[in-house]
This record gives structure tokens, C-alpha cells and sequence, in this order.
């Protein structure tokens, strides 16, 4: 008896034990998943490896982790059910195990050791798949992981393009693409109200440390808006949607910039909320030498500038899942971005060595950007995989108030004359979408959708000058005025998607858009209305054996001006240097064929590509002649060509040193017949990376390049180089990470040169900006380190040529800042 009683209380306890959360063990109705990640040739573990985690036959990840330095990972509180576990890492094959049990029987399923073997298979995208490198090359885009590269740390957007393969950015900002200033610049593969304007400028709004990736399109498909003759650029911001509670902070100083910002995202089962704030401030310095030689006739400038930025952004967001098969989310994201200059120009005039104007202006003045982003989308999915439906709908208002005041003080230091300025800029889109996907077979997809973009834009400015004796401010109403500018866009397309064979690919499509124009919308009557209607083409070859890839593309791009461009506001701060918008302009037409080649040697890759683009109506800034005073505006050129050679890749030894590059040249010719301008000339430039973990977690990165001169119609602006070094050390099991980096350490100072020659008067200038930075930033992840990522959906209004500092000369963008 005394042993039949401990064996039934030995039982009790057992039984008491199983359905007890205690001792290891997983509440009634949940379980858990681990095991561990190994090289099969090696047989070492393998850190940084992502496990996905899905529902058995679905294909939207609901959880997903990342191996820790012993290559294990483990999943906890998973509901009872099938699951399919996704595992990649760059230059492995993707493991899949399928229809893992979790159930009160087996709550803990232990997988073992999962060998993963090496691969330098291209796969469909001609990119291995994985742990990204610093570049991947893919079939249709170059992507740059910027997220990657501690030398970002403490700078803004224009610092991270600069190391973009195929981008470059020069020392105000201005972004090009194979020399072209055509491009479209989207955030998150959407349209934002903060690049509605002014690329140059909307570049120093975004911190660096807020950027994941930035994918570069040279040959965009018909499923893109037609607008960006050279290409899109699309800046990927650092977002995941992570199951629980998560988020990170980021904080930054240094001798040219500051920011601080953080990010919060609480995922539950099917709904989500995202937020996140940031305030960042930057400075610049510089000094500016020019002269402009016309016969007997001499004009010096020189003077000082000194800028100032301050701003912040903030965003909202909710992802909820209706269905297993229906998604909605909704996003807000909200921006205000101030600038002030201030700077002070001596102007002497002389005529055969005699001296008829000597005067120095002192200017002060506010430009200020609030811009808001708001979006609905929505998503279906039918039984059948990959074939989807999606709703989109977006806002965007970019308001931009400016305004100056000048004193201008006679060679005897008197006051002699004072003028303010006051510019309201408006562009305001509602833009309506919708996208079908439909797989006809494993081989053949079809892609259809059709789009409107509604948007209105507006200028608003006066001109007031001030009576010196009486003090009183009087109105110049010749030169004030109101521009308003409607235009919308009525757009549809079709793309279809072959695998002919699994070595041949095609993607080929066509998109229609119909653009109608209403100008002069606050004068009686309108001359500017327009109405035009284009069918573009586009299209996609490729070629791959073994470690090969090859391409060759066409499409056809359309380029609409923006505000920037049309805006007949007239910057008078100099008034022998002058800025002023051509609302006339049309849109320009651009027909673009590539040529590529890429191929992997194991983790290392090579890319070439020789391309030509040829562009009718070009939109280019123009300089003439009005007394003395040079304007600039922007005209049609004639015709624009650009042939030329890019070549990039790195080289991986392991996943502890890359090294990589990128070189590009092109040959250009410039021609307006009706203006009488036309040059020729050689773009170049060429940049480089070093990535290198020392040990554990110590590493350390660096980065240069080098442009040439860039050729214009009229001349050629500056050649400009940079370079820097940073380091970064692993805190808090690799949850937070301190970074220090210099930029140009040792040329602090910088010079900007630009020759023109308009219509026979020779323009020099030389821009000395201070150009030395040093930095130190601290990054902080909380929460797990897991992932659900959601493929992108939504809006892409890839549709205007947006402009840059609008080149204007006599001490208006002299500042490489940061």
C-alpha cells in the first residue's frame, strides 16, 4: 500500500506538472521552436541569419528572428498549429522546413542543427538573397544598404547619395543620375510632400540615421509613373512591423550637425501602430570669389555666407489585417524644416579700369518648409498565390514660406537702399490608384492599373521697398504677383512578366498618361492651358548561366517641370545675379536604352553598363543677359545626349571585409538651335567603400569619391571630391552600437569653381565652404529582434522634375552643408 500511495503521488505530480507554466514548460494551447544555423562545409554556426516564420501554406510572415553569435534561434508563445520555417543568408541556398506541428503533445519543438550549404546560384532577381552586402545589384535596380554603413552616421540624405552607385550630389545638393537632373526621388516608394519643390533642399531634411536603403532605377517599368526621364530614386527609411513592443533611439552631435529621434512600433496579431519623432539642426560656412569678363567690362564679387538649419519630422501608422486574405493601413507623416541664411557681398563694377559702381548688400533670410504626407491603402489577396488587388489613396501638401530683407550700403558705408521679399508656395495632390496583379502560371504574371493625380499649385509674392527719409515701406506692385497652376493626370498601364525558360526573362509593358494643364488660374484669361497625351513603351531582356547575368532595356520617360521650374517669383537679392522661374515650360521626353552585364564570384560581384539616353526638350538652366544683370531662368533645350559606361562591384572575403566601387563616364552634347547654345564634353566620376569588422564587435568603414566637372549647356560647374572614415563598436549584446566618424579630415576647406561662357562673356566663381566634419552618434534597438515584413504597397507619384538650389550665382549656394 505504502508503494502503490507514492507511485499515484509521483503520477499527480507529473500530471500536475504538464499543464503547469512552470519549469520550462509552455502554457496549455502554445509552444516553442528553436535550433540552430550551420555551414555545412565549415560546420561553424552562423550568426545574423533571418528565420522567417509562417502559417503552413501561407506566405505573409507573422514572426521572424535573427540568429544570435552561436547561430541559435528560438521562437516563444506560439499558438498551436502547422508552421513553415523560411531561412536565407546571403550566398547560402534558402532553406525551407515545412508543416512543423506545435500542439499540446509537441509544444517544443526542438529542430536541430539545419545545415545550410553555400551558393553563388544567381537566383531570380540576379541577387543572391540574405544578409545584404553594402551594394546588391538586382534585375531591375541598384540597391544601396545604407543602414549598413556606420560612415553614415550624424549626416543627412545628400551625404548618403553620394556613395550611391550611378548618383552623384554635388556640393549644393543637387542630385543627378548618369548626369541628368531628371530624376524622381520617392521615400518609402511613395510620393512625399517634403520633395515637391526642391530636391537640394528637401535632401537636408532627412537625418542619415533614418535611412535603411536607397534603391536606384535606371530602367523603370510601365508600372511607374512615366516622370524621371533619367531614372527613380527611392529612399527606404528604417521601418519593420515587429511583433510585440519595439523601437530604437538615435542620438547624434558633431561640429556640423546634431539629431536626436526615435521609433516605436507595437505589432499584435492582426493590427499594428507606428510611431515616430526626430528633430535634427545643421550649420554651413563658406566665402564666395567670382568675376565676369565682357570686353572692357569687369564685375567682382566677393563676400561671406553663413546658413543655419533646424527642423523636425514626425509620423503615425496603423496596419491592420481584416483578413488573412485583406489588409488596410494608414499613415500621417508630418514635417516643418527651416533654413536661415545670412551673408554679405561686395560688388564692384568698372568699365576700361574706372570704377562705376561700388556697393556692399547685407542679406537676411527664412526659408521655411511644412509639408504633409497622408495615406490609406488597402489590399487583397486571392486564393491564388501572388495574385493581388490593391486601393490607394494618398494627400500631400508642401507649403514654403520665404522671405528676405536686404540692405544695401554705398562705398562710403551709407544705407542706400532696402528692399523685403515675401514668396507663399503651394503644391497641393490627391492622387487615386489602383493595381492588379494576376499570375496566369508560375512563368507568366500580368499586371495592370490605373492612377489620377489631381494637383494644384500656387506662388504668392511682394516685393517692398523702404522710403529711407519717411521710413515708410512701399508696395512694388510691378513686380508682385499671384501664379496658380492646375494640372492633372489621367494614367493607366499594363506590364506583363515571362520566364520564357529558366535562364530567360522578360518584363515588357506599355503606359498611357494624359496630361491636362490650366494656367493663370487668378487671371482672367489663361494662356498656358495645355492638353497632351503620351504612350510610352518599356521593356526588359535578361540572360543568366551559372554566375552570369545580362540585360538589355528600353523605356521611354516623361518629365513634367514642378514648382521649382514654373514658379515666375524673381530673386532679386543680387540684383546683378537674378533667379526666375519659365511658366511655360513643357514637358520634356526622354528615350533610354541599357545594355548590362553582371556576375558573382562567390559573395563578390562585378556589374558594367553602357547606355544611351537621348532627350527632346530637356529642361536646363539658362543664362541671359538683361543690361548688366545675368538672369536664370529654365528653358527647352533642343535636344540633350548622354552615352556613357558604368562599372561597379565589390569584393567580400568572408562577411568581415568588403571593398567596393563604382566608376561612371559619359559623353554629352548640349544643343538649343533657337537659343544658339550648344557644348559638348566628358562627365566622370568615380567612388569607393571599405567595410571591415576587426573583431567581434569592433569595425570600422570608409568611403571617397570624386566627380569631374559636369558639363551644362553654357559651361561646366565644379569637379568636388570627399571622403571619410568612421568606426563603430557593438554595446549591450549588439542592441546598441557607438559610431565616431570624420569627414575630410584633412582638407577641411573645400572650393566649388563653375565656368560659363553667356553669349561671349566669360562667368568664373570660386565657393570655399568649410567641408571638415567629426561626429558621434549612439543607436539603441529595444524589444525583440524579429521581423514581419510586409511587402510594399501604395502610391508612387514618380511624376516631376524637381528642381535644385536654382544655380543661382552671386552668393546663393555656396555651402556644402551637412
Amino acid at each position: 500500500m505504502k508503494h502503490a500511495f507514492l507511485l499515484m503521488l509521483l503520477a499527480v505530480s507529473f500530471s500536475l506538472s504538464a499543464q503547469l507554466p512552470f519549469g520550462g514548460m509552455s502554457a496549455k494551447g502554445t509552444g516553442k521552436m528553436s535550433g540552430g544555423i550551420i555551414d555545412s562545409m565549415s560546420r561553424q554556426p552562423i550568426e545574423y541569419v533571418s528565420v522567417a516564420l509562417r502559417k503552413a501554406g501561407q506566405s505573409d510572415p507573422i514572426d521572424g528572428i535573427m540568429t544570435d553569435n552561436k547561430g541559435m534561434f528560438r521562437f516563444k508563445e506560439l499558438k498551436n498549429g502547422k508552421y513553415d520555417v523560411f531561412i536565407t543568408f546571403l550566398g547560402y541556398d534558402d532553406k525551407i522546413i515545412r508543416n512543423v506541428v506545435i500542439s499540446d503533445s509537441l509544444s517544443d519543438q526542438m529542430l536541430g542543427r539545419i545545415f545550410l550549404s553555400p551558393s553563388s546560384k544567381m537566383l531570380d532577381e540576379v541577387v543572391v538573397k540574405g544578409e545584404q552586402g553594402i551594394v546588391e545589384n538586382k534585375i531591375d535596380r541598384m540597391v544601396y544598404n545604407a543602414g549598413k554603413d556606420v560612415t553614415n552616421k550624424g549626416g543627412n540624405a545628400a551625404d548618403v547619395l553620394r556613395k550611391v552607385p550611378t548618383l552623384s550630389v554635388d556640393l549644393d545638393g543637387n542630385l543627378s543620375m548618369r548626369g541628368s537632373q531628371s530624376i524622381r526621388v520617392l521615400i518609402n516608394g511613395k510620393p512625399s510632400a517634403v520633395m515637391a519643390s526642391n530636391v537640394a533642399d528637401a535632401l537636408k531634411m532627412i537625418p542619415s540615421d533614418e535611412i535603411d536603403k536607397v534603391e536606384v532605377l535606371t530602367s523603370p517599368g510601365a508600372k511607374y509613373d512615366a516622370e524621371g526621364s533619367a531614372g527613380i530614386v527611392n529612399i527606404i527609411t528604417k521601418r519593420k512591423t515587429i511583433k510585440g513592443v519595439s523601437g530604437n533611439v538615435n542620438i547624434s552631435a558633431g561640429t556640423r550637425s546634431a539629431f536626436a529621434g526615435a521609433n516605436v512600433t507595437l505589432k499584435m496579431d492582426k493590427v499594428s501602430f507606428t510611431a515616430g519623432a526626430g528633430g535634427f539642426g545643421w550649420r554651413a560656412k563658406g566665402n564666395l570669389l567670382s568675376e565676369r569678363i565682357a570686353g572692357d567690362y569687369l564685375l567682382t564679387q566677393s563676400g561671406r555666407n553663413d546658413m543655419n538649419g533646424l527642423g523636425g519630422r514626425g509620423n503615425l501608422g496603423i496596419d491592420y489585417d481584416i483578413t488573412d486574405k485583406d489588409n488596410i493601413a494608414a499613415s500621417a507623416t508630418f514635417g516643418k524644416f527651416g533654413m536661415h541664411l545670412n551673408n554679405s557681398i561686395v560688388s564692384n563694377q568698372s568699365f576700361a579700369g574706372i570704377t562705376n559702381q561700388h556697393y556692399r548688400r547685407d542679406q537676411d533670410s527664412e526659408n521655411n518648409n511644412y509639408s504633409t504626407d497622408v495615406n490609406l491603402d488597402y489590399k487583397h489577396k486571392f486564393k491564388k498565390e501572388n495574385q493581388e488587388l490593391t486601393l490607394s489613396g494618398q494627400y500631400s501638401n508642401n507649403y514654403r514660406p520665404t522671405h528676405y530683407e536686404i540692405n544695401q550700403l554705398n562705398d562710403a558705408d551709407i544705407l542706400n537702399y532696402q528692399e523685403q521679399s515675401n514668396n507663399k508656395g503651394t503644391n497641393r495632390e490627391i492622387t487615386a490608384q489602383a493595381d492588379y496583379s494576376h499570375p496566369f502560371s508560375k512563368n507568366f504574371t500580368l499586371d495592370l492599373g490605373v492612377k489620377s493625380i489631381f494637383r494644384r499649385i500656387e506662388s504668392n509674392f511682394v516685393y517692398d521697398t523702404t522710403q529711407l527719409a519717411s521710413g515708410a515701406i512701399i508696395r512694388d506692385e510691378g513686380r508682385s504677383n499671384e501664379f496658380g497652376y492646375l494640372q492633372n493626370v489621367m494614367a493607366g498601364y499594363t506590364e506583363g512578366t515571362w520566364n520564357i525558360t529558366s535562364q530567360i526573362g522578360l518584363k515588357a509593358g506599355v503606359r498611357y498618361e494624359k496630361t491636362t494643364i490650366e494656367g493663370d488660374i487668378f487671371k482672367d484669361t489663361h494662356l498656358l492651358n495645355n492638353t497632351y497625351a503620351n504612350l510610352m513603351p518599356s521593356g526588359t531582356l535578361s540572360y543568366k548561366w551559372g554566375s552570369n547575368g545580362l540585360k538589355v532595356s528600353y523605356n521611354q520617360r516623361l518629365q513634367r517641370p514642378s514648382l521649382f521650374y514654373l514658379n515666375p517669383y524673381t530673386n532679386e537679392a543680387d540684383p546683378k545675379n537674378i533667379t526666375v522661374g519659365n511658366p511655360k515650360l513643357n514637358a520634356e521626353l526622354s528615350h533610354n536604352v541599357e545594355l548590362g552585364y553582371n556576375k558573382f564570384f562567390g559573395l563578390s560581384s562585378v556589374n558594367i553598363a553602357v547606355y544611351r539616353r537621348f532627350t527632346n526638350n530637356a529642361i536646363e538652366a539658362v543664362r541671359l543677359f538683361k543690361g548688366d544683370t545675368m538672369v536664370t531662368t529654365y528653358f527647352n533645350q533642343a535636344n540633350n545626349t548622354n552615352t556613357g559606361l558604368n562599372i561597379s562591384g565589390n569584393v567580400m572575403k568572408g562577411y568581415k571585409f568588403m571593398v567596393g566601387g563604382n566608376i561612371d563616364v559619359s559623353y554629352v552634347e548640349a544643343e538649343n538651335k533657337t537659343l544658339g547654345i550648344n557644348n559638348t564634353g566628358i562627365n566622370y566620376g568615380v567612388n569607393g567603400f571599405l567595410n571591415w569588422t576587426i573583431y567581434e564587435s569592433w569595425g570600422i568603414q570608409a568611403y571617397g569619391g570624386f566627380r569631374g566637372p559636369t558639363i551644362t549647356s553654357q559651361g561646366k560647374s565644379t569637379s568636388f571630391y570627399f571622403y571619410g572614415i568612421g568606426a563603430k563598436r557593438d554595446l549591450l549584446n549588439k542592441k546598441a552600437t557607438l559610431s565616431i566618424g570624420l569627414d575630410n579630415p584633412f582638407t577641411p576647406y573645400q572650393k566649388m569653381k563653375t565656368e560659363l561662357n553667356v553669349y561671349g562673356a566669360q562667368f568664373k566663381s570660386v565657393s570655399k565652404f568649410y567641408a571638415f566634419g567629426g561626429r558621434i552618434s549612439f543607436n539603441w534597438m529595444f524589444g525583440k529582434m524579429s521581423f514581419s515584413n510586409k511587402k510594399g504597397q501604395g502610391i508612387e507619384n514618380n511624376d516631376l522634375k524637381k528642381g535644385g538650389d536654382g544655380q543661382g550665382m552671386g552668393g546663393q549656394g555656396m555651402g556644402g552643408s551637412r
